[in-house]
């Protein structure tokens, strides 16, 4: 599959993810993710970058999860999701401790 198929799956899973998930506050990044896709549709490029700004929020902001697995589940596909993005945007890849491999 090519970069930009592997980019639409994922997203199109994050989404789905979140549309299916226990967290009542995943509307907004769900919204955020729809405009990332919108934009990929212009340029890979801005996509992306879009898509990592919303991924790179999974902090405090992140949605609330009501199961531990479904947070994990997540933490999962964004993983994935986020080096998609990277590799995209030409970034080096960061391994789980935040360094750059």
């Amino acid at each position: 599959m090519s970069v930009h198929g592997e980019f639409q799956r994922l997203l199109g899973d994050c989404i789905a993810f979140l549309e299916t998930s226990s967290a009542a506050d995943a509307a907004g990044w769900q919204e955020r993710l729809e405009r990332a896709s919108a934009l990929q549709d212009e340029s890979l490029t801005a996509g992306a970058t879009a898509a990592l700004e919303v991924v790179a929020d999974r902090g405090p902001q992140s949605p609330g999860f009501q199961s531990t697995q479904e947070d994990l589940d997540f933490d999962k596909l964004l993983e994935h999701f986020t080096a998609i993005c990277r590799l995209i945007l030409g970034h080096i890849p960061e391994n789980r401790s935040g360094e750059t491999a």
